[in-house]
Parts: C-alpha cells; sequence; structure tokens
C-alpha cells in the first residue's frame, strides 16, 4: 500500500456509513504497526495548513500515531534500525518547526506523541533523546513563542526530561519557565505555569522538605497571579493543576493561605462565572483541607466561616422541580451540579478538619438558613447537618438535643424537600451517632417518623422517612428496639397493606421498596421475637416474590425475597419450612423456567444471597437444590474485571457509562478505568461459597475442584478487595469440606493453596485484606492439622510475619514523627489513629496466627518461636501504643496455653510484662494479662507458682474494685474472675496460703453472673456446675436455700447468652447442657421452681424456658 492509498484509508476510517466505516478499521488493523507509525508521520508532514481537507486526515493520524506508540511501541520500534530509530524520533521534532503544526489541536497532537515516544524508549533503556532536550532548552530561551509553547506542553508532560542534569539546574529552568508566566499571550502563561507546577512536582524533596519549599516557595506568586488571570479567560487548566500541586505540596501554600482562601471563595461565591470555575475553585480548598488540615486550622481558622457559608451557599442551587416529587425512584441529584458537588464537599472538608474548627461556624450558618424564607436555604442547611456528621461526630453530638428538635421542627415543613432534608438528616444521624442517638431519641425518633410515613401527603418524603427508620433500626439495640416493636410493626403492616394496594394499581412502587426494606432489618434485628408477626406479612412478602416478575419491578421482588429469606432465618425452623421450600421453587424458576433472570439483573444479588439465608435455614435440606442454585453463583463469583487504558480525550466518553472508574496514571496522559459493575455480585457470591461450604460439609463436595481454584485465584484480584476477602474467608471452610473425602484428598488440596496464599500475602496492599488472609492461613493450619506444614513452610511464615511486623513498625514510627511535626494538632491525631487502627488489627491477626500453630503443633513450636521473640519484644517497649502491649500479651498467652511447662523457660520475658500489664490503665491490656495468669496456674505447673502467689492480691482487688463492674473494665474483671477459677481448679495451695478455700467461694458465687467474654464464661460456669452438683454448702446454703440465688444466675446466663453454642460441639455445650440439667433436678420440685421463676425478669423467665423445651446441645463424644 503506497502513501496515496494510505491516505484514502484513513479517509475512509471518517466516514459516516457504519460497515465501510468497519471495513476500513479492520484493513487498518491488519496493517503492520511499523508500516502505520512511518506512514502516519508522513501523512502529517505532507498536510497543507490551507488545506482543511488534509488538516482533517493529519489531525485523525496524529490520534492514531499516539495510540500506536502508546500500545505497540516496542513492536515498531524495535523493527527500526538504529538510524531509523533516530530519524523517526528527529521526524517528530521536524514536524513542530513544520507550518501544520501551528493548528493549535494539531500542535498539542504531536507534542503528546513525542511525549509518549520519550516515556517508551526511557522505559526501554535509553537514557536521553538529546536532540529533544536541545529543542526544548533553546526554545524555552528562545522569542520563537510558537516552539516556546511546544517546549513548555512537552516539558509539562514529561518534567523529568532533563533528568539529573535538571536537577543541578533548578535554578536556570526555573527561571526560563517564570519568565514565560508573565508572556503577553495568556495561553502561554497557562502553559507556563501548568509546566511550572509539574516541574515543581517533578522535584519534589520528602527527605529535605525545607530545601525544597526554600527552592520553590518564589514561584508561588506567579502561579496565584496567572491562577486569578485564568478566571478572567474563564480556562479552568490552572485551577486543575494548583489543586494537583495542592495533592503533592501543600506546604507550599502556608506563607500565603489567606489570600488563596480569600481567592477562591470569592471565585466560587461568583455566580456569574463559568460552573466549573466554581466548583474547581471549592475544590482547591477542600483539597488543600484534606491535604493539609492542620495548617489549615492553624493558618486559616478565620477564613474557615466564609468557605463553609460559600459552600451552604452553593448548595442552594437547586431548581423548583415538579419531577422531582413524580418519582418513582431513590435517584440523587446529577452530581454534576452545584447543589450536590457543595455537598459532597462539605462533607470532606468535615472529615478533614474535625469540628474544633468548622463545627461552630457550621451551626452558626444553618441556624440563619433555617429561618430563610426560600425553602433552597432550608434545605441546604438540613443536608448540611447530614452531611458532616460523620467528620464532626464527637463536636456534634453535645448539640444533639437542639440538632433533633431541628429536625423535629422541619419535618413538617410546607415544603416537601425540606421535609425530605429532615428525613434524610434523622436517618443520616442515626447512622453516624449510633448507639447513642438510638439510647438517647428513641421516642422522638420513631414517633416521628413514623407520624411521617402515615400523615405526609407526598410519597417521596414517606419513602425518605422510611428510609431514615432503616438507618436507626440497622444500628439500633435489639432491646430499644423491642420495646417500640408493636407500634413500629402495626404502622408498617398498615402501610405495607396500603401500599401494596397502590401498586396494584397505580404500578408506584417507591414506599413499598423502603417499608419492605425496613421489615427485613427490623427481622434480622430482632430475630425470634418477630415470630408473632410472622403470618401478617409473608403472605405479602411471598405474593410479590411469586407474581411481579415484570423487569421495571424486579428490584422490589428482589427486597422481597431478601425479606423473606431475612424473616426466615429469625423465626423457628419448623415455621419457615413450608413456605422456604415454596420460595426455592419460585426461586429457582429464575433459573429454568421461562422467568430467567438475566446477567444484569438488578435482582440477580438479592436471589444468591436469599440463597445463601435459606441454606443456613434448611441446613443438609438444601442440598437438593445446589445443582440449580450453584451455576448463577459460579457465573457470578466468576466475573472478571474489565481494564481499559484510555487516552484523557477518551475518558469522558466510558464515564457516560456509569459503570466505570478512572485513575490517572501518575506522570501520563492516560488514565486506567476499571468496570465496576458486578463486582460487588463476584464477591457476594464467594462468600455464599464459603456459606454452602459451611453449612453443607460433605455435600458440597463434588463443586471443591472448581471451587477451590476460583477462590484461590481471587485471592490476587487487586481491583476488589472485598472479593479477596470473601475469598480468603471460603479456603477455610473448602478444606473442611475436603476433610469429609478423606485426609490425602484434603493434604493435597492444601498444597495446591498455601504457596498461592503465601504469595498473595506478599503482594496484598491493603492491610486489613493482609490480616484476613493471616486469618486464612491460622485457621487452614488448624482444619488440616499437623502435617499442614514442613519445617521450610513454618520458616516461611515466621519470616512473613517478621517482615510484616518490620513494615508495621516502619508506619508506626512514621505516625510517631507525624505527631512531632510543627502542625501537629488534636485533630491531626484523630486522623492518624484512624490510620493506626487497620494496623493493630494486623497486629491481632499476627497474632492469632501463632495461636493456632502453638494450638497445632503445641511445645514443638518454641524453637522457631525463640527466633520470633526479637521482633514480638519490640511490641512491649516502653512509649508504644497499649494495643501493641496487648497483642504481645496474647501472643505469650497461646504460648501458655499449648506448650505447656515449657513455655515457663521464656519466663524472665513474659512475666515482667504481664507484671505491668495487669494493672495497666487500658482494660484490652488487663484482660489479656489476666487470661495469661490464669493459664499460668493451669499449665505451667510448679515453675510459676511464686509469681502466681504473688499476683492473686492483684486479681482479687481488680475483682472488687468499685468500678470493676463498669462497661469498659467488665472484660478484665470476668477473666481476674476465671483466673481465680484456674487458682482454685489447678494450684489451691496458692489460695490456701492466702486462707481456706471455702472462704473464696462465696466471693466467687457473689461475682456471677458473667456473660461478657465467650471463651471465658464455659470456665466459670463449669465450676460453678462442679460446686452446685457436689452441694457445697458455700453455694447451695443451709438447706438448699440459695436455689432462688442459683436459678437467677443461671436463667441471667441464658438470657445474655453468657455461654455460646459451640458448632464444634466443644466444652461451651457441655457447660450449657450441665447448667439445663441442674436447672431440670430443680423444676422437679415443681412449687418450689414456679416461686422462684416468678421472682425473675420477663426476658430471663423466656430465656429459661427455651433452655429447658430446647434439645441438648450437640456435644463432640472426642
Amino acid at each position: 500500500m503506497d502513501l496515496a492509498a494510505f491516505s484514502q484509508l484513513l479517509h475512509r476510517l471518517k466516514n459516516t456509513d457504519n460497515a465501510a466505516r468497519k471495513e476500513a478499521e479492520d484493513v487498518f488493523a491488519q496493517l503492520e504497526p511499523d508500516f502505520k507509525a512511518v506512514n502516519l508521520l508522513k501523512i502529517i508532514g505532507s498536510a497543507r495548513p490551507t488545506d482543511p481537507a488534509e488538516v482533517e486526515i493529519a489531525l485523525l493520524a496524529s490520534v492514531l500515531l499516539r495510540r500506536l506508540i502508546t500500545s505497540d511501541f516496542s513492536k515498531f520500534y524495535q523493527k527500526f534500525t538504529p538510524e531509523n530509530q533516530r530519524s523517526f524520533r528527529n521526524e517528530l521534532l521536524r514536524l513542530l518547526h513544520a507550518d501544520i503544526s501551528r493548528d493549535k489541536t494539531l500542535k498539542k497532537k504531536i507534542c503528546d506523541a513525542i511525549t509518549e515516544v520519550l516515556r517508551n524508549i526511557q522505559e526501554e533503556g535509553e537514557l536521553s533523546w538529546k536532540e529533544l532536550i536541545e529543542f526544548v532548552s533553546n526554545s524555552l530561551s528562545g522569542q520563537e513563542k510558537h516552539l516556546q509553547q511546544c517546549a513548555l506542553m512537552i516539558l509539562s508532560d514529561y518534567p523529568g526530561l532533563f533528568g539529573e542534569e535538571g536537577r543541578k539546574k533548578i535554578t536556570q529552568l526555573k527561571t526560563l519557565i517564570i519568565r514565560a508566566t508573565s508572556d503577553e499571550n495568556f495561553e502561554i502563561q497557562q502553559l507556563a505555569v501548568t509546566t511550572l507546577i509539574q516541574f515543581i512536582i517533578e522535584n519534589i524533596e520528602e527527605d529535605e522538605e525545607k530545601r525544597f519549599i526554600k527552592n520553590f516557595q518564589d514561584c508561588m506568586s506567579h502561579i496565584y497571579r496567572v491562577a486569578a488571570e485564568s478566571i478572567k479567560h474563564e480556562d479552568p487548566t490552572v485551577l486543575k493543576n494548583v489543586i494537583e500541586l495542592v495533592e503533592h505540596c501543600p506546604k507550599l501554600f502556608r506563607q500565603d493561605i489567606l489570600a488563596l482562601f480569600d481567592f477562591a471563595t470569592t471565585t466560587m461565591n461568583n455566580q456569574n462565572l463559568e460552573q466549573d470555575l466554581r466548583q474547581l475553585a471549592m475544590e482547591l480548598l477542600t483539597t488543600l483541607c484534606e491535604s493539609a488540615p492542620q495548617i489549615v486550622r492553624k493558618q486559616a481558622e478565620p477564613k474557615i466561616a466564609p468557605f463553609v457559608m460559600g459552600m451552604l451557599l452553593m448548595m442552594t442551587e437547586l431548581e423548583e422541580d415538579e419531577e422531582w416529587l413524580k418519582a418513582d425512584e431513590n435517584k440523587t441529584e446529577d452530581e454534576d451540579s452545584n447543589s450536590y458537588v457543595a455537598e459532597s464537599s462539605i462533607d470532606r472538608v468535615a472529615c478533614a478538619l474535625g469540628g474544633k474548627v468548622m463545627l461552630r461556624p457550621l451551626l452558626n450558618t444553618c441556624h440563619e438558613m433555617l429561618q430563610h424564607n426560600d425553602w433552597r436555604f432550608r434545605h441546604a442547611a438540613l443536608m448540611a447537618i447530614s452531611a458532616t456528621g460523620e467528620g464532626l461526630t464527637k463536636s456534634m453530638e453535645k448539640h444533639m438535643d437542639e440538632i433533633v428538635k431541628v429536625c423535629q421542627n422541619s419535618i413538617v415543613d410546607p415544603h416537601p424537600r425540606v421535609r425530605y432534608a429532615a428525613c434524610n438528616c434523622f436517618g443520616q444521624l442515626s447512622t453516624d451517632f449510633a448507639p447513642n442517638f438510638q439510647k438517647k431519641f428513641k421516642s422522638v425518633v420513631i414517633e416521628t417518623l413514623l407520624s411521617t410515613v402515615t400523615k405526609d401527603p407526598e410519597p417521596r418524603v414517606q419513602s425518605h422517612a422510611v428510609a431514615a427508620l432503616i438507618n436507626f433500626t440497622e444500628e439500633c439495640d435489639v432491646k430499644i428496639l423491642s420495646k417500640f416493636l408493636d407500634p413500629l410493626l402495626t404502622v408498617l403492616y398498615g402501610t405495607l397493606e396500603t401500599k401494596f394496594k397502590e401498586f396494584q394499581a397505580t404500578g408506584k412502587k417507591l414506599v413499598l421498596e423502603n417499608v419492605i426494606t425496613v421489615i427485613a432489618s427490623i427481622a434480622d434485628k430482632i430475630e425470634d421475637k418477630f415470630s408473632p408477626y410472622y403470618d401478617k406479612f409473608m403472605p405479602y412478602l411471598k405474593f410479590i416474590a411469586q407474581n411481579i416478575s415484570q423487569k421495571e419491578f424486579r428490584l422490589l421482588r428482589g427486597k422481597a425475597i431478601e425479606c423473606i429469606s431475612l424473616i426466615g432465618m429469625c423465626v423457628p425452623k419448623q415455621q419457615f419450612f413450608q413456605d422456604a421450600n415454596e420460595v426455592m421453587q419460585m426461586l429457582l424458576k429464575t433459573q429454568t423456567g421461562e422467568d430467567q433472570l438475566e446477567a444484569d439483573d438488578v435482582s440477580y444479588s438479592y436471589y444468591i444471597n436469599a440463597w445463601g439465608r435459606i441454606c443456613r435455614i434448611l441446613g443438609k435440606e438444601f442440598a437438593p437444590y445446589l445443582p440449580l442454585v450453584m451455576p448463577p453463583v459460579l457465573r457470578a463469583a466468576e466475573q472478571k474485571a474489565e481494564i481499559s487504558v484510555v487516552d484523557e480525550d477518551d475518558v469522558e466518553a466510558h464515564e457516560e457509562d456509569g459503570d466505570w472508574t478512572f485513575m490517572n496514571i501518575s506522570g501520563d496522559k492516560q488514565n486506567v478505568g476499571i468496570k465496576t459493575a458486578g463486582l460487588d455480585e463476584k464477591s457476594d457470591a464467594l462468600d455464599i461459597i464459603r456459606t454452602y461450604a459451611q453449612e453443607l460439609k460433605g455435600e458440597f463436595a463434588p463443586y471443591l475442584d472448581q471451587t477451590i481454584k476460583l477462590v484461590v485465584d481471587t485471592l490476587n484480584f487487586f481491583v476488589h478487595e472485598g472479593c479477596r476477602q470473601n475469598a480468603a474467608g471460603a479456603i477455610p471452610r473448602l478444606l473442611d469440606v475436603a476433610k469429609t473425602r478423606g485426609h490425602p484428598y484434603m493434604l493435597e488440596m492444601w498444597r495446591f493453596v498455601y504457596p498461592k496464599l503465601m504469595q498473595s500475602m506478599k503482594d496484598e496492599p491493603d492491610t486489613e485484606t493482609l490480616g484476613d488472609k493471616l486469618g486464612c492461613l491460622a485457621e487452614s493450619v488448624v482444619v488440616v492439622g499437623s502435617d499442614a506444614l514442613q519445617e521450610a513452610d513454618v520458616e516461611e511464615i515466621f519470616k512473613a510475619m517478621e517482615t510484616t511486623l518490620d513494615e508495621y513498625f516502619t508506619r508506626a514510627d512514621d505516625r510517631m514523627k507525624m505527631r512531632n511535626d510543627d502542625d501537629y494538632d488534636e485533630e491531626m491525631q484523630e486522623n492518624l489513629d484512624g490510620d493506626a487502627k487497620s494496623d493493630y488489627y494486623l497486629v491481632s491477626r499476627i497474632s492469632d496466627v501463632v495461636h493456632h500453630l502453638f494450638k497445632v503443633y503445641g511445645a514443638a513450636m518454641c524453637g522457631r518461636f525463640e527466633k520470633f521473640l526479637s521482633s514480638l519484644m519490640k511490641l512491649t517497649g516502653a512509649g508504644r501504643p497499649f494495643q501493641e502491649l496487648q497483642w504481645a500479651i496474647c501472643t505469650f498467652d497461646s504460648l501458655l496455653q499449648y506448650a505447656g511447662e515449657k513455655a515457663a523457660m521464656y519466663k524472665e520475658l513474659f512475666v515482667p510484662i504481664f507484671k505491668v500489664g495487669i494493672r495497666h490503665a487500658e482494660a484490652p491490656v488487663r484482660q489479656a494479662a489476666a487470661f495469661g495468669w490464669g493459664l499460668m496456674a493451669q499449665h505451667t505447673g510448679d515453675a510459676l507458682t511464686a509469681e502466681c502467689a504473688e499476683v492473686l492480691p492483684v486479681l482479687l482487688e481488680i475483682i472488687s474494685h468499685q468500678n470493676a463492674r463498669a462497661e469498659e473494665n467488665e472484660g478484665p474483671t470476668e477473666n481476674c474472675i476465671s483466673a481465680i477459677v484456674r487458682f482454685l481448679k489447678y494450684r489451691p495451695k496458692i489460695i490456701e496460703a492466702h486462707g481456706a478455700i471455702d472462704a473464696m467461694i462465696p466471693h466467687f458465687v457473689s461475682w456471677l453472673p458473667v456473660y461478657i467474654d465467650p471463651d471465658e464464661t464455659p470456665v466459670i460456669y463449669d465450676y460453678f456446675a462442679d460446686l452446685i452438683e457436689r452441694n457445697h454448702p458455700a453455694v447451695v446454703g443451709p438447706n438448699f436455700a440459695n436455689l432462688p440465688r442459683i436459678v437467677g444466675i443461671v436463667a441471667e446466663a441464658f438470657e445474655k447468652d453468657a455461654v455460646e453454642e459451640d458448632e464444634s460441639g466443644g466444652q461451651a455445650n457441655v457447660v450449657y447442657n450441665r447448667l439445663v440439667n441442674i436447672i431440670k433436678h430443680i423444676q422437679q420440685d415443681s412449687n418450689l421452681f414456679q416461686n422462684i421463676v416468678s421472682g425473675l425478669s420477663q426476658d430471663q423467665q423466656e430465656a429459661l424456658m427455651k433452655a429447658l423445651t430446647s434439645p441438648p446441645r450437640a456435644v463432640n463424644a472426642a
């Protein structure tokens, strides 16, 4: 193909006829990359600027050339000889001198192609492009405006062009760029500032911050000047670049921060400007607040109030919209609108700055706006309170009485949008301030929202009142909810009935959808207390699930199915059993009948999750449904991430899809896009696989080979953390299933999993997910047993934990340095504490791994543990966070629990730590230490008798302290009690040294009931049962006078679920059955028993009767 034919091909690529264009695209795709590169360059170079048609084709060629360089550079460039490579590069440069490049768009495309070539040749090892460096240097210092623009375009796109030489010549290059910011041509000013900002970012010196700021502080006045000029030209480019500079170098703005706030606030308040400029000005200050909150709090506090006012005023920029009231689905505001963007900004600013400087200006402004005659102002004030609650929680809580009163008054406002906003506020406060909000304002909120549901004339407002109830009930304590159960469910039943009829008549579904969701939320919360209401609600829900199959109502149907399955999990199995099978048959029609679901159906995830719940209800009776439910679950779980690399120009077209998320590749003009649609469903499906494996055990075995490969592959699914977390959670349960096929099969599966799990841990970028993978490792080792790991595997695991701890210490030390920063303040400490939280979780999972290794291998693990001690002991250093000490003690607890008397070898290390821990100010540390002292008594023989005797008075002191039963102290107190129990059972001589054992027993009984720590309550109640069964006089009393006390203790233990059911049939179930048998023995004297029970609370009576009438808990014969 010659150049003329190639040119004709490009013309056909622009053909408006789809078939002709497609044919041309196919021909173009078949051409060799080197042929395309050379000829595209020739087409651009031969175009005459005076011929519009040739210019248009040259523009197309420039776009295609850049795409070719981006995607196939090595395919054509490596085919060139070194001379041809040089010729290709220099031909690109020559184009900048040609007249054709004076076309503004084409100039930019050519410069983009040049920087893309530069990027690629540097990646392939060529260190520089000397001709380009020379061109840029000469053009910057020269007088030719066109070439100066080209040089600035190239340098702004690739600020590292000069490499190390450029760092040596910072002052010289900076001077040349700054000179261009004063050019009379604004386009050059804009380019110069863009280049200057990128040049600053390129030369950041984090280790030499003061020197860096000194080098570039003089640039800021030029940046501010051109930014102000850009507003006059209504050009957003400069502000976008200033925002990027704020993200990377916020401290450069400290010196002029007040002026910056004035400039940006004035710009965002100027309603004569274009929307994007105003929003960018707001984004500039929002990003500054996020990037340097401590600087803003200290240096710009007087400017925060005007900024808050500006955001609130922008939130008022709403139109009267009759369609809003008529809408039958919950659509958010236009995400590009000023009101939406301002609401998002005020949320972000609140989270960044905190309440100390933000709350007062916010409340003052909102107070004024709530009095305004224009509904938009009242609406904005309420939405701002909703948006800022998360960031201002501590400060705002003090004003909650006032805020709730405002919401109450506003929920009867004449304008429906204001009433809607009041509902929104109630809902958001219910989430952000839970559970205290529910405790304090339960009556007000429930009564106000129920009144709105029944009396408000507008369905949009009714629906949002129900949505607020969803938020309120999800975070509400079951005891509080139980007190309001009848009025809540009475109103909701009436609303369900009314809105169902309305739906049948008009097809309106919005309120009905939310009513079904809140019913599901309440049922999920109150569990078996929903049973009396089952027969009222279930017929409506079943009717919707079975009969409403039109596509436009599938979300409604999905919510009904979700509600049915959640109710089914709450009520007794026999009550739901018949409906469960009916619902399953109906659900299966979506896979096999006429009512089949499409892959993108909105109700898809509802079905999959409903199957999982019904599986938990039916247990192994669910197994016959597996062949029908597994294909859609596997389809969802096997979804791949669709990833696309696109030019900046193409991002907008993709974003209109709504399912794409983009991030810019640093220093590049390209963006990586991830199609997020379907990824949540993938995550849900992986969790359902875990559920099926857990509930069905051997019945799930036919799906093992397929699912284990799937979940292991998903451990590296880096576009979605939830998928990786659920994959890690599924692995131990799949190993449980594999066990039913015999140990060799399970071991083979584990040998497939183990190396991939370890590699994924090394590659894991997210701290919390790494913690989950450590948890997966720990559980899996226990499932597989003692031959799970070879010596090399144990070494690898400990080395991985040591590496993880080293990385943790680096992050912790960085946080410590930030506390010593000049701009450090209390709000910054809160942010640091938030960052540390996920790190503490990670340390806790490392402790879990050690625990499970000791559990499986016992004292044999001591040798490798000894090498780990140097890392572990760092956690106990003076001045370190208490959480580190807590988990260090927990790790030593594991040593004591499973290494037996051999653990005493390390007493010089752990005894001093435990002595500190038992008197520590923080409750979690005391709890871990108390548990350890009990283990010392139980497992270490006589080796630590003296140390245990020394600590006994401390344990008694903690138990008898006046605040021992305060909420924060209950855990340590109960672990001290369990430690005393272990002393009584395993080291009675220690007790006898402080007085007779019989003298201790009354004290022990007086400490009951206990119900906080599910690991230790079985130990305590097991000893209590021993004493009762021996008719110990200090427990049963003379003539069994203490039986009412015994029954009361046991009843409260049952009410509080103090002895939780152990699915593996362990010691907790044995203890529970012993307590039930003791009560049954007392029950034989019916008159006595009735008299005792009559003195119990209603909840205790119900708990006692449930225990007496239920079958015994399963006990593992082993």
